[in-house]
C-alpha cells in the first residue's frame, strides 16, 4: 500500500480529531516496509494536501502541524475498498 493511502487510513481512524504530523510520521515509519525516509513522508503529505484529500493546520503559537482527512480523502479510500 502506498504511503499516501496509509496516511489517509490513519487520518480516517482519527475521525474528526486532528492528528499531529509527528504521530503520522512515526506511525508510517512503523507500518510501511521498507520504512520511508522523512523526505518521502513529506512528499506524500504534500501530495495528499495538494489533491485535497487532507488539510493541515499549523498552530500559530506552538507551530505544531496537525492533519485531518477530508471528504475527498475518504472517497479515495472507499474507491479502493479500504
Amino acid at each position: 500500500m502506498s504511503i499516501e493511502l496509509t496516511i489517509l487510513k490513519f487520518l480516517r481512524a482519527a475521525g474528526d480529531l486532528l492528528t499531529p504530523e509527528t504521530q503520522i510520521r512515526d506511525d508510517v515509519r512503523l507500518t510501511v516496509a521498507p520504512a520511508p525516509t522523512g523526505l518521502e513522508v513529506s512528499e506524500a503529505l504534500n501530495r495528499i494536501e495538494g489533491e485535497g484529500w487532507a488539510v493541515s493546520i499549523r498552530d500559530s503559537v506552538t507551530k505544531i502541524v496537525r492533519w485531518q482527512i477530508t471528504d475527498l480523502g475518504r472517497v479515495q479510500l472507499t474507491k479502493r475498498g479500504l
